[in-house]
């Protein structure tokens, strides 16, 4: 999780607005999902180089 994303939930979880919380988690989810997608295809991306390098 991100400092940014931390930061809206906490002020989604002081406003008292369950709705505000209830989307900002989905949020946060949503690009934490996607930021290990990302993640796995440049691990995978690098580690081909890598090996290609190697061999």
């Amino acid at each position: 999780m991100t400092l940014p994303q931390a930061q809206r939930l906490i002020i989604a979880g002081l406003s008292g607005d369950e709705e505000a919380v209830r989307k900002t988690l989905n949020d946060v989810n949503y690009y934490m999902k996607r930021n290990m997608v990302a993640y796995r295809s440049h691990r995978k991306t690098r580690l081909k180089m890598l090996n290609d390098a190697v061999l």
